[in-house]
């Protein structure tokens, strides 16, 4: 375990290191550290990393949300509750009882739920072999660390002025895009359900197939009740995909590419927010178009996949 520790504040002091001296306007939303291209992370509380206090938490649901993912509720205190404060945020996951100092089965996990739930959900892909001891039989406690990372802050952005002469903030955005794909939904998912987004939106997602599609039986209910459109994008769909579903439409290729074809269509540039979750690849291929159509680089909030 120690030569993690030491390798995860190596990596993290250099990251912040660059993130300042290269994009001193940028506001990143926190995720795992990443030495990739611009979108550098900055965690909040970064005691949590070294000195991580373990919570035990009880597994209270275990559902698929897809063909190749599940939705994990757990039990949480008030403490881990109350420091959830914004979507984006995420956590550190590990078996419980395990011998700390050599112990395979730990991860970083998004939370999909929204803050004030008294529970945390977890969007696992089956596929990740970092995460399927979560979802062995028998498997009924894990632990967790404190809640990390800035998530996508519903605040004031740095002390950047637009053009307007006003700061930005997400809560005066007059639509938004968003923009996932595979487990980056997590986190996007956890922004729609909280309510803070009154503006409705966008939300481009992208799988594989359309069995690998998460929470499909939520779409309705986020268009009808906050008022975001999912736009399913498939990058390889099998000959029994139905690309004509009655609910919601959906589009084959990469999610950056369904981006730039369908273009800002009602969104206003000028007034915006964009929120992206997801592979690097997808983020710069948004963020570079959104640029181009004249999107403030302010208003794109960025967060790794976790």
């Amino acid at each position: 375990m120690y030569w993690r520790v030491q390798e995860f504040v190596f990596l993290f002091s250099l990251s912040a290191a660059v993130c300042l001296a290269l994009r001193p306007n940028r506001h990143c939303s926190s995720c795992r550290p990443t030495l990739s291209k611009s979108h550098l992370a900055l965690a909040a509380d970064d005691s949590n990393w070294w000195e991580p206090t373990w919570t035990d938490v009880e597994i209270i649901s275990n559902e698929a949300v897809s063909a190749s993912a599940r939705a994990i509720r757990v039990s949480i205190t008030d403490e881990l509750r109350d420091s959830y404060r914004a979507p984006g945020q995420y956590i550190q996951v590990k078996q419980a009882n395990a011998d700390d100092d050599d112990n395979p089965n730990m991860c970083f996990l998004p939370l999909a739920s929204a803050p004030r739930n008294d529970y945390f959900e977890f969007l696992v892909k089956t596929n990740r072999d970092d995460r399927s001891w979560m979802l062995e039989p028998g498997v009924t406690k894990l632990q967790l660390s404190g809640v990390l990372g800035k998530g996508f802050q519903p605040r004031e952005i740095d002390e950047t002025i637009m053009s307007n002469g006003e700061r930005p903030n997400i809560f005066g955005a007059s639509t938004i895009i968003m923009a996932a794909n595979g487990s980056g939904m997590a986190s996007l998912k956890a922004a729609i359900e909280s309510g803070r987004l009154t503006s409705g939106g966008t939300l481009y997602y992208g799988e594989r197939t359309k069995e690998d599609l998460c929470y499909k039986d939520l779409y309705s209910e986020w268009k009808s009740k906050f008022g975001f459109q999912v736009v399913p994008c498939l990058s390889q769909p099998t000959k029994d995909d139905d690309l004509e579903d009655s609910v919601t439409p959906i589009k084959e290729g990469y999610v950056q590419d369904v981006v730039s074809s369908n273009g800002l269509e009602e969104h206003d540039p000028a007034t915006c927010f964009a929120l992206l979750c997801g592979v690097m690849e997808m983020m710069d291929g948004v963020t570079e178009f959104l640029k181009g159509e004249g999107v403030s680089v302010n208003t794109i909030l960025l967060n790794l996949e976790g």
